[in-house]
């Protein structure tokens, strides 16, 4: 055997290159078969759990049983949910073999065989059972299925002893292991639902203690779901949390406020928090469950704007922005870095609030790291289909910054009438100095005779026809020609 694998890291490069390549029986027969790979390779197939029962089926076989439901529906795949029971008591004995592959643990989700909660747990946080259960733990949670797990609930017991915890997602935590979670020295990402009756529980406490400093000290992305703003504001103001990344997804019921409410009060907990001069990523989706949002209502950008470190903002908001010329000239001053703006892809959009190709050249050449952009845009101003007219005087500039645009990758747009398609299309292939994938949005028509669509359809055909073949002629050499 060579030297160099003898050397441990080089063991997991290899170990980790065939646990990605092949299947994880070769990494149990390396195991079993050299003991000078044993260890490696018994850290790199225990890595990442799918499931905590498989650690209670690493103990004798005498000990545990997989029983399958004769009831209920099938799972998916077409297979019969079975449950993990005990036999008899854990001895320390079990505890040994337990204990020599829980530390090799460092990622837990929640799928494969349920456990018997009720008999397992108790055994689990017996006074013989290992403190932690998941020593090495960095990675915990599933968002589709940790709520189901009663292993989880039981994790919540002992959560702040998971002190090498930097991931966690967990749609629902109770308020008190949050208050756990907040004193995790390494935790850096965090995915929670926040419940409504947070705030009242924060607002129940005694005055903010100095224990509490400083509370989730390491975080630097939150992703909150839920249906309660005021849980999220009250969350954000307690904390103090200086953020580089938060995305929120709230739906609201009937009577809360409206989107535009909730933009102005979110961007004052963040103004008057550390996330002031920290973030750097920003994604709000809501969903009005309620009708809370009464005909005219708008949104606007300008509360966002203190921001000024923003380089990524996703707004997807049943409440229409208004987004104009001098929208988009207060984005320029404010984020010259943005590299991704997403507005409403799928509408809506209002008919009397717009942008002009005048402005979307402006955006482009004051924000040149713009790689991902969404917005209503009106193409009225390009009124003729003149081949000898300079394209950039449609939007009253001369053509000249052959730099303008240059990251720009996807750009979505919408909901306006295109009369003149080949005008447009010479347009783009003018100011873009390369080929852009450009997608057309319009939203559902207003009324079942709306015909917008069709026609925003039809033109934007057009359009993007004429624009795949001005660059091709580009790539092959030639001149744009009318």
């Amino acid at each position: 055997m060579h030297q160099a694998l003898l050397i441990e890291e080089i063991q997991l490069c290899v170990f980790n290159h065939i646990s990605g390549r092949l299947s994880k029986r070769t990494l149990a027969a390396l195991a079993r078969t050299c003991q000078t790979f044993t260890e490696a390779a018994l850290n790199v197939l225990w890595c990442d759990l799918r499931s905590f029962a498989k650690l209670i089926q690493c103990m004798p076989q005498d000990l545990w049983t997989v029983e399958s439901e004769t009831s209920g529906e099938r799972e998916s795949g077409g297979l019969k949910p079975s449950t993990l029971k005990l036999h008899r008591p854990i001895t320390p004995s079990d505890w040994a073999f337990f204990r020599k592959y829980s530390r090799r643990v460092r990622s837990m989700g929640s799928l494969g065989v349920k456990i018997d909660g009720a008999g397992i747990l108790s055994l689990l946080y017996s006074p013989s059972a290992p403190t932690p259960l998941l020593p090495n733990l960095t990675s915990l949670g599933d968002q589709h299925s940790t709520s189901r797990s009663n292993v989880f609930e039981g994790l919540k017991r002992s959560i702040s002893r998971l002190q090498n915890l930097k991931t966690i997602i967990w749609p629902a935590l109770g308020s008190k292991t949050i208050m756990s979670l907040a004193q995790l020295p390494a935790l850096i990402h965090v995915t929670l639902n926040l419940q409504p009756n947070f705030s009242a529980y924060i607002e129940s406490l005694p005055p903010r203690s100095s224990m509490l400093k400083p509370a989730f000290s390491r975080m630097h992305t939150l992703t909150i779901t839920g249906y309660s703003l005021r849980s999220l504001i009250v969350f954000l103001d307690y904390f103090n949390v200086h953020l580089e990344n938060l995305k929120i997804a709230l739906k609201l019921p009937s009577g809360s406020p409206s989107p535009a409410t909730m933009i102005q009060r979110l961007s004052t907990a963040l103004g008057s928090s550390s996330s002031r001069d920290t973030l750097h990523r920003l994604t709000v989706r809501l969903r009005d469950l309620g009708g809370s949002n009464p005909p005219g209502t708008t949104c606007e950008i300008g509360p966002l704007l203190q921001f000024h470190r923003l380089e990524y903002l996703d707004l997807d908001l049943q409440c229409p922005f208004i987004v104009n010329d001098a929208t988009l000239l207060a984005i320029c001053g404010a984020w010259p870095n943005i590299s991704t703006l997403l507005i409403n892809r799928g509408g809506p959009w209002l008919s009397d609030s717009y942008a002009t190709p005048s402005g979307l050249v402006t955006l482009l050449e004051r924000c040149p790291k713009l790689e991902f952009l969404s917005l209503p845009l009106d193409f009225s101003s390009i009124d003729s289909d003149d081949s000898d007219s300079d394209p950039m005087s449609f939007a009253g500039y001369k053509a000249h910054d052959t730099g303008r645009g240059a990251r720009l990758q996807d750009l979505v747009l919408g909901p306006f009438i295109i009369t003149h398609p080949h005008a447009v299309a010479k347009f783009f292939a003018t100011i873009l100095p390369g080929p852009v994938r450009i997608t057309m949005r319009w939203g559902e028509p207003a009324e079942e005779d709306d015909t917008r669509p069709h026609q925003v359809g039809a033109g934007w055909s057009s359009t993007e026809t004429i624009y795949r073949k001005f660059w091709a002629d580009v790539r092959n050499g030639d001149k744009l020609e009318g």
